[in-house]
């Protein structure tokens, strides 16, 4: 009888252990670490194809959180020179989707990224624009699928899949496998899946430390990898800036046609 009660006892515990928080609760932590008041990054960025044939870029990453925790962002490339000036500005809508704007230099003008591109290729990148959106958490249903262990450190497996047809008509994904730090709720890797069912890409974060200065913790380099081309991005992030006062001014259009 007293096996029994220890035996039970040592269920309850891992149980309540486990259940200490939820799938949809680790998200909004990993959604809660990335918006800080604001952030810049500069970012080396590796186009590499299946030939190992490598094209070179630089940008510049600024984000900024408003009182409503709503994020707009602004990638801007520096180099080389084809696409210096290249931007896209996202702004998070409070329910409804992000306003997505293109600015193509050589156009001299900047277009709407529709809700049916959102799965287009950004530059050239195995990016596509909705990678680059800002997730609705309430748009999505999370599975906590257990726990791993990843270069030592314990990783929560989420599975994510739209739970409206609006969404997941608009998304270039049926669902996705993400693992998440249980230290930091940094995203450490993520597993993307077609309307067929089948891993199409890959995502990899590495080097994962605060920011010097800080009690935030960022990923220093993450590699988008296409497993049906071979193609692969990868991003060297460096000199990160986080809250130093970036004003909202930076987050408009006339700041995304702005050249250098």
């Amino acid at each position: 009888m007293k096996l029994i009660i220890l035996i039970l006892f040592s269920f309850l515990s891992m149980s309540n252990a486990y259940a200490e928080l939820t799938a949809f609760q680790i998200m909004k932590k990993n959604d809660a670490q990335l918006k800080v008041q604001d952030e810049q990054v500069s970012v080396r960025m590796r186009l590499i194809n299946k030939q190992n044939d490598v094209r070179e870029r630089t940008i510049l990453i600024s984000t900024k959180t408003d009182n409503n925790e709503l994020q707009s962002s602004l990638i801007k490339f520096k180099s080389p020179k084809n696409v210096a000036g290249t931007g896209l500005l996202t702004v998070e809508n409070l329910n409804n989707d992000d306003d997505q704007w293109l600015y193509l230099p050589a156009l001299k003008r900047s277009r709407r990224i529709s809700a049916a591109n959102q799965s287009d290729s950004f530059m050239g990148t195995d990016f596509s624009y909705e990678d680059l959106s800002t997730e609705n958490l309430e748009e999505y249903s999370y599975s906590l699928l257990g726990e791993e262990i990843i270069n030592g450190t314990k990783h929560y497996k989420i599975e994510a899949i739209a739970n409206n047809e609006e969404t997941l008509n608009e998304s270039g994904y049926s669902r996705r496998l993400l693992w998440i730090e249980s230290t930091n709720y940094i995203l450490a890797k993520a597993f993307y899946f077609n309307k067929a069912g089948q891993h199409v890409k890959t995502l990899i974060a590495e080097n994962i430390r605060p920011v010097s200065g800080t009690d935030v913790s960022r990923s220093h380099k993450v590699t988008m990898k296409n497993l049906k081309t071979g193609h692969q991005t990868q991003l060297t992030y460096e000199d990160y800036l986080i809250n130093k006062g970036l004003s909202s001014n930076q987050f408009s259009m006339r700041s995304l046609e702005r050249g250098w």
